[in-house]
């Protein structure tokens, strides 16, 4: 009865494990991706790709949702994008993506207006993760 017992708590671990395991792995990003992580810490203010997971889409009061790699967040706006005085961006269609979603992201980090690092980016192009 006890080695049933431990056996039952060894497979039950092991079912756990496994569980954590295949929900916390991301897909391989291609390779010239960069992660969010990556790019917060040595900003790149020109056109570039990152790679991450999508959530609050459709969640918050703007066209915009989070974007997560490597414990780190940027906020990825694919709407109302105008700069200064300047024509607006063209906004890009996330209709096919979903909280969850792994994706590719093209587009530019915003420098920021004041004494924090930006963490907006503006979405030009988004691809799912392969």
């Amino acid at each position: 009865m006890h080695i049933r017992r431990i056996s039952l708590m060894i497979r039950a671990l092991l079912s756990s494990c496994l569980l954590v395991l295949l929900v916390s792995c991301a897909p391989t990003p291609p390779a010239g991706t960069l992660s969010v992580a990556s790019l917060l810490s040595n900003p790149v203010y020109e056109e570039t790709t990152v790679y991450g997971q999508i959530s609050a889409l459709k969640e918050l009061n703007c066209p915009c949702f989070f974007l997560t790699s490597e414990g780190k967040q940027l906020d990825v706006w694919y709407g109302l994008m105008v700069e200064d005085g300047k024509e607006q961006k063209p906004p890009v269609d996330v209709s096919a993506y979903n909280n969850g979603d792994w994706v590719v992201v093209t587009g530019e980090l915003r420098k920021s207006t004041g004494t924090e690092p930006s963490n907006t980016f503006w979405l030009s192009k988004i691809d799912p993760l392969p």
